[in-house]
């Protein structure tokens, strides 16, 4: 019997023990886990000095590349107007040669709907094939009207300096630019787009006629190009793309 008490005794201390150390346990547990979570947060926060500095490393880098981002836009908009001009000469000399027909490129200068300038060009080639015959009814589009914003067509004279500086001699006379070309009773309309001037004539042979149905050809059409902001003019970027009269080559000229 004083065994048995002696011995219930003992198992309830040692309970006692055990809860008290589990306890202890517990609220140990229970602080480095808080301790832990405090150290984890405060290493991820930013103070507010810190985000200060950052916002102010970005707006000074927004105000570097501010002034750059226009002159780089601008560039690839006159890198794409060399190569659709050089192409569409291509393809239409291409067309008239393989069709044995008329075609007329055009280049007329526009303003779009957003206030900026805008070169538009459309080509279309005679349906039966005469110099002679150019009524609406016999000229079919050959191209859609391909528009290339903050470009504009000029001759000679409207290029930037730095063009003029490594122009070859054969394309610094003015008379020799598409924009001064005319095409006496040649009008057409592509999409609500009317050219009546501006206009290269090429004929079943690939060479460049000064006027239908002319014995003569043109040495050359150079078609001057120059960059614009808006409605200013960006002097320091243009191109030149020249059509050779008499053996269809095209040369481009571009710093």
């Amino acid at each position: 019997m004083f065994l048995h008490c002696e011995n219930k005794q003992l198992i309830t201390k040692n309970l006692h023990n055990a809860s008290s150390v589990l306890q202890v346990s517990e609220v140990s547990s229970d602080f480095r886990l808080k301790e832990n979570l405090t150290r984890h947060d405060t290493s991820r926060a930013f103070t507010l000095v810190e985000m200060l500095a950052v916002i102010a490393v970005i707006a000074i880098g927004v105000a570097l590349l501010a002034p750059v981002v226009p002159g780089i836009v601008g560039s690839k908009g006159m890198t794409r107007a060399v190569t659709e001009v050089a192409s569409i000469l291509e393809q239409c000399k291409a067309e008239a040669i393989t069709r044995r027909s008329y075609v007329y490129v055009a280049f007329v200068n526009a303003t779009n709907s957003s206030g900026k300038a805008e070169m538009r060009i459309g080509a279309v080639i005679s349906r039966d094939g005469s110099g002679s015959n150019v009524t609406a009814g016999n000229l079919r589009p050959l191209t859609k009207v391909l528009k290339i914003e903050n470009v504009r067509v000029v001759d000679y004279s409207g290029l930037a300096q730095s063009i003029k500086d490594i122009a070859p001699a054969e394309v610094r006379d003015s008379s020799d630019y598409v924009l001064n070309f005319t095409a006496p009773g040649v009008s057409f309309t592509i999409s609500g787009q009317t050219f009546a001037s501006g206009i290269i004539i090429i004929s079943p042979k690939g060479e460049i006629l000064p006027q239908q149905n002319s014995r003569m050809f043109r040495p050359r059409a150079a078609v001057g190009l120059m960059a614009m902001r808006a409605q200013t003019i960006n002097a320091n970027d243009g191109a030149i793309v020249a059509y050779q009269g008499n053996s269809g080559a095209i040369n481009i000229t571009r710093p």
